[in-house]
């Protein structure tokens, strides 16, 4: 596993993990596919996001944890947590926790052979700033055996004062994509 800290100017250490330890929960988005979430929020506000995940297995996944992936030289928004969501809607909302039907980690179980999504939240603080974020990365079990999976579902929070249309939170969903995309290529 590598494990890459950077120094960006005004966000102080970050911390991204590269290479995941293989089990049966495979990211059903691949580099090539990703879209990009981004919404306006004032400072402190969530933004939620959704990673899919399929568990490839013939026996239920436990979900343990998720930690944020963050993106090398882009401002780190705050990880607020993640759920795993009773439904299939992809979500892209502001509050924690969603409003949709959802469960709380560690305890929540993906169904073998499921296709299932996990709402995470991210918050940002400084007005004019877009923190962005490429996924999360899951802890589960399966039996005895633990395994950490990325799951690519990249989103970014633009931070304003005053909500509404914002060219530039509309151009920082291309830049996250590239750079989630570089990440996601070398997993």
């Amino acid at each position: 596993m590598l494990v890459l800290l950077v120094v960006a100017a005004g966000v102080g250490i970050v911390r991204h993990e590269i290479g995941a330890t293989r089990g049966p929960l495979r990211a059903t988005q691949q580099a090539h596919e990703m879209g990009v979430f981004g919404l306006s929020v004032r400072p402190g506000e969530v933004v939620d996001l959704t990673a899919p995940v399929k568990n490839t297995s013939s026996r239920p996944v436990i979900l343990e944890d998720a930690s944020l992936i963050t993106l090398p030289g882009q401002p780190a928004p705050r990880f607020s947590g993640a759920r795993l969501a009773k439904t299939l809607n992809m979500i892209g909302d502001r509050g924690w926790p969603p409003r949709e039907p959802s469960v709380a980690l560690p305890g929540a179980s993906v169904a073998p052979g499921a296709t299932a999504y996990v709402y995470y939240g991210v918050v940002g603080t400084k007005i004019g700033v877009n923190y962005g974020a490429a996924g999360i990365t899951l802890s589960y079990r399966q039996g005895d055996h633990r395994y950490r999976v990325h799951v690519w579902g990249p989103g970014v929070a633009c931070v304003r004062l005053k909500l509404g249309n914002d060219s530039s939170c509309d151009h920082a969903g291309p830049v996250v994509r590239d750079a989630t995309e570089r990440l996601a290529a070398r997993d």
